[in-house]
């Protein structure tokens, strides 16, 4: 469980530093920065699943979703 906290929060600060301007002053983040930081959070959740996919495939199991 700790880990999975430590790796969410990892992923919320780099998408974070990734996609809001560092002179942002604002409480509510612009359109543009909303959809950058959420298409980088969606990033790292399809990821794990891509990489399992693409082994599964070379392995020649071809199953689909991962874990």
């Amino acid at each position: 469980m700790e880990a999975q906290v430590a790796m969410t929060t990892q992923m919320v600060q780099v998408c974070k530093e990734k996609t809001m301007s560092s002179k942002h002053s604002g409480d509510q983040l612009s359109d543009a920065e909303r959809t950058q930081f959420q298409n980088c959070i969606t990033k790292y959740f399809e990821t794990p699943n891509y990489i399992m996919n693409s082994v599964n495939q070379q392995m020649g199991g071809g199953m689909s979703g991962g874990f």
